[in-house]
């Protein structure tokens, strides 16, 4: 096999990297390493191939998981040369290191995420490896809490009571003794998730809470981490703190949170140096400082925290959007650019006048003075050139300032408005509640195809032909808005209940029943729809476009070419699928299946012409007492 140093010398090979992680695509710390790791290798201008793995740690920790996933990484790369290996967080870590003399053409290996204590433990005895290590820092979120509350007496810390729960936890109950040993420090690590969100519910108003890692409850189902901070802020009384910057968003005041994104960049840096010939012995892993004092907007509003009561330093996000904050600079400058004419304006005409006067008395004045008199009257016409030029370039901003404003809200491809105009002018009347109407989330069903046979330049036609059909149907009160790719958003409050909103749905399925003539093809394209009715369905934006976005993908679970309205047992069937997947797995694991043969008769001939397999589960008790109470499958 060939070392990534003789591949970088022959060129005409493309450098292997394979990128391990720990956790599951769709989990957002790992989709943020791994955006952070490609970012930066990107930016190389050699050939390279990223394969790319999920070990899904998190939630199967189990050896049969690894026995699996080490069978299905044998079948691909073991015959493969790789030249780099990249890993997110300790199992992947370990798993590469274990593995990559068998596997892996025992490549260098550089890890992203993992702690001191971890990568004492994990690489002891090993070499050929670096990274970038990650610094858990409790003790300023605790600071920052108690910079915006002084009164804080109780912290309560969320965490589960797995190994990196346990240990996280330790530290967070270390740094408050450090901070103030009359702190009171409360873990819910024996509680589960339902009787965490009774127990948030009644804290008093001098106390927060703090979640570090819980992905696992009590009994050892698996949790929905994101979905169960929005649960505990909706039920808290007192701010909800966090460790790690994936959980924004999801109802969590901040903290001094590690960014994974800083993370995975700096990691495919140190994979860019090995890949151009450094041995990865020879670079000391990074201890690099990836926190930063990070705090939602919508929840500072929510317990109404000013933004002066936040520690220095600190970054605030999902701001709504302010055209002077985003273009500060901009406006600054063009309003001294301005001021300026406007001042050199009035002092040019100030001068005139003067000129003028002065004109006045020259005439007067004895003819020996004519002569300047008359380049006085040239100084005149200068001036008032100038003047002129002034009053255009003035013109020019204008007009400049109205095609910045058009182009920040509509979008570039097919002329419709942006999110950006949907958040400025919608979501105002929608916090009042002073509207009612209707929202339609449309999605186009398999518009990929149409990109992978035509071509993306056939694709855009595609958009601009069906966001022309889907104006003929609208009026001057509605707003159509492409959200971006193959995603329409069409906002009516002309339409007040669900029976007009059925039939206006119809009427935009019709509108697909005619192919589209594009790029001498005739095209037959379908859409989904979500349709959703405010204020019942949400008085919030972000709210109505989940909602709307479930109601869709419904559709689409049921063949496509279609539409539904949202209902809120959409959410509770997501909860209930994952019960019943957990369940069966549990059945798997405890070997509940038979299998039988079942005869095949012939009743002609009257004899048996085969067999066919039944794989039957004997169905436990007190799985059988769940789905009676209505627990796994209603």
């Amino acid at each position: 096999m060939l070392c990534a140093e003789t591949r970088r010398i022959t060129r005409f090979f493309v450098f292997c990297t394979w990128l391990l992680n720990s956790y599951y695509r769709g989990f957002t710390w790992t989709d943020d390493e791994v955006d952070g790791i490609l970012s930066s290798m990107s930016e190389q201008k050699w050939d390279y191939q990223i394969s790319i793995e999920y070990m899904d740690w998190k939630r199967y920790p189990t050896q049969e998981n690894l026995r699996n996933f080490y069978n299905m990484m044998k079948m691909k790369y073991a015959s493969k040369d790789i030249d780099v290996i990249v890993c997110t967080d300790d199992a992947a870590f370990q798993f590469a290191l274990t593995y990559r003399k068998e596997l892996f053409s025992n490549a260098p290996v550089v890890f992203s995420g993992i702690n001191t204590e971890g990568l004492v433990q994990i690489a002891k005895g090993q070499d050929n490896y670096t990274g970038v290590m990650e610094e858990i820092n409790p003790e300023g979120t605790i600071r920052a809490a108690l910079a915006i509350n002084p009164k804080i007496r109780n912290i309560y810390l969320v965490y589960d009571n797995t190994e990196s729960g346990l240990s996280t936890g330790k530290l967070c109950r270390d740094a408050a003794t450090k901070i103030d040993k009359n702190l009171n420090v409360v873990a819910l690590n024996d509680y589960k998730s339902d009787s965490i969100l009774n127990f948030v519910s009644d804290v008093d108003k001098n106390s927060m809470v703090l979640v570090t890692t819980f992905f696992t409850d009590t009994d050892g189902s698996n949790i929905d981490h994101e979905l169960f901070c929005e649960k505990l802020s909706m039920v808290s009384n007192v701010p909800i703190y966090h460790l790690y910057d994936f959980a924004m968003g999801s109802g969590i005041l901040g903290g001094n949170l590690i960014i994974g994104g800083l993370q995975g960049e700096e990691a495919g840096k140190l994979a860019v140096r090995i890949l151009n010939g450094e041995k990865a012995s020879s670079i000391k892993p990074i201890e690099m400082y990836t926190n930063q004092l990070t705090f939602d907007y919508p929840m500072l509003k929510h317990f109404g925290i000013s933004e002066s009561s936040l520690p220095s330093g600190s970054k605030v996000v999902n701001a709504p959007f302010s055209f002077f904050e985003t273009y500060k600079k901009l406006v600054i400058t063009v309003s001294l650019i301005f001021a300026f004419m406007v001042s050199f304006t009035v002092l040019l005409l100030f001068y005139i006048k003067r000129i003028k006067i002065m004109q006045k008395k020259l005439e007067e004045n004895n003819e020996e003075l004519s002569q300047l008199y008359e380049k006085l009257a040239a100084s005149e016409e200068e001036l008032q050139l100038q003047y002129s030029k002034v009053t255009e370039a003035n013109e020019k901003l204008e007009e400049y300032s109205a095609t910045l404003y058009y182009r920040s809200h509509h979008d570039a491809l097919t002329g419709l408005y942006n999110r950006l105009y949907l958040s400025e002018e919608i979501e105002k009347h929608l916090y009042k509640g002073a509207e009612e109407g209707a929202l339609f989330f449309i999605d186009l069903d398999n518009f990929k195809y149409v990109n992978d046979s035509l071509g993306h330049n056939a694709g855009d036609e595609l958009l601009k032909a069906i966001s022309s059909r889907l104006m003929s149907v609208s009026t001057k009160n509605d707003i159509l808005v492409r959200l971006g790719g193959d995603e329409f958003v069409y906002y009516t409050n002309e339409i007040k209940n669900k029976d007009a909103a059925e039939q206006f749905a119809l009427k935009i399925l019709d509108l697909f029943t005619i192919p589209f003539p594009i790029s001498n093809n005739m095209l037959s394209i379908t859409a989904s729809i979500g349709v959703v009715m405010f204020p019942e369905d949400g008085q919030d934006l972000d709210i109505l476009l989940r909602n709307a976005d479930m109601a869709m993908y419904k559709v689409k679970e049921n063949g496509k070419k279609g539409y539904r309205f949202f209902h809120n047992l959409f959410k509770e069937e997501f909860l209930e699928r994952i019960h019943i997947e957990n369940y069966f797995k549990k059945a798997l694991d405890e070997q509940e299946f038979q299998l039988f043969y079942q005869p095949q008769i012939n009743v002609n001939a009257d004899s048996i012409d085969g067999f066919e397999a039944l794989n039957l589960c004997k169905i436990p008790a007190t799985w059988w007492n769940d789905m009676v109470a209505g627990r796994v499958i209603r």
